[in-house]
């Protein structure tokens, strides 16, 4: 875990890890869909609930990783891991139309954090969060 991602946890630690529901389908819905991004970075560092697989490779793209000068894709590539991971555990949650929805939550958890970003660099953050979605359709699979 980087740095930055290991503050971000200590100083959120006061959240509570989003409640366990007995529906592994409804928890993963909220997980990657409802739950706040540093809420969900609690649940994935405390792991819970227990019955997801919360690996991560973080951003797998080459050369330029999961941050830049302008921009730190760490926790929404750690979402977006997540949700892929997932969905092809669950039964009818990995077709393309879901896929979309979880490549477009990328796109909205990528956009959130260069909306913190200083003045300068948002513009320069927002054009890489359109690349990361742009890499993540086109590899993603089907």
């Amino acid at each position: 875990m980087g740095w930055a991602l290991a503050i971000l946890v200590a100083a959120t630690s006061h959240l509570a890890a989003p409640p366990v529901v007995t529906n592994s389908v409804d928890d993963f819905h909220r997980l990657v869909f409802a739950t706040p991004l540093l809420q969900f970075a609690v649940a994935a560092e405390r792991q819970q609930p227990p019955q997801f697989d919360w690996t991560t490779d973080w951003c797998s793209a080459p050369l330029v990783g999961s941050t830049g000068r302008s921009f730190d894709f760490t926790l929404p590539c750690r979402r977006h891991d997540f949700a892929y991971r997932n969905a092809k555990r669950l039964p009818g949650e990995w077709r393309a139309p879901m896929r979309r929805k979880f490549d477009e939550q990328f796109r909205r958890d990528m956009t959130a954090t260069c909306a913190v970003r200083p003045m300068d660099q948002k513009v320069s953050c927002r054009s890489w969060a359109e690349i990361f979605f742009r890499a993540v359709r086109i590899a993603g699979g089907p």
